[in-house]
């Protein structure tokens, strides 16, 4: 029968689980996010630039298209319309790319799936110890608890869809391993 520590410290285990799988997966979605923002950027400058310069090498003067005001749009009205909007979303998505600082969120996540990656492995061998009958200490546990505690701390928070989704997928795994050892 489990005693309470044992009973402590897989719930640990498993929350250690959860929150390393869920910083990797958040760490996945920031840089995705990032690397879309980032090719939307150069995609829009670069129609931006080429339209640009494809409107500057083909403009005739205007006293051979017989363009006056009365007449209408300019001629390349609506290449150079187009230039400005794709010229406005590439600053926006720069701007936005920059703001939300999504290689740094990525980096940040990644750093804590690291250090819950560490104290999980810790846990991990305290359980094996209570399991083969060594005594653990609580000093080995509190000293567990307190730097968990600063992680959580320094962590970036895990968006709940994803945190929720890693947890499932922890769950999941789980119960498999569970399944699999019992039919051995």
């Amino acid at each position: 029968m489990p005693s309470a520590k044992q009973d402590l410290l897989m719930g640990w285990h498993h929350g250690l689980r959860v929150l390393i799988r869920g910083s990797y997966d958040a760490a996945k979605h920031y840089t995705r996010s990032s690397d879309f923002l980032g090719i939307a950027v150069i995609a829009t400058s670069a129609i931006t630039g080429s339209a640009v310069f494809a409107n500057l090498g083909s403009l005739p003067p205007a006293s051979k298209l017989g363009a006056s005001p009365a007449a209408g749009f300019p001629p390349h009205f609506f290449l150079q319309v187009g230039a400005g909007v794709f010229s406005v979303i590439a600053t926006v998505l720069a701007s936005v790319q920059k703001f939300l600082a999504l290689p740094e969120r990525a980096a940040k996540h990644e750093e804590a799936a690291r250090k819950y990656d560490v104290l999980r492995r810790e846990v991990q061998v305290l359980v094996v110890r209570l399991k083969d009958g060594v005594t653990v200490n609580d000093e080995a546990v509190d000293s567990i608890r307190a730097r968990w505690d600063q992680i959580d701390r320094d962590a970036p928070s895990i968006p709940a869809a994803i945190y929720d989704k890693a947890e499932a997928n922890v769950l999941r795994s789980e119960h498999q391993c569970r399944t699999a050892s019992a039919g051995a």
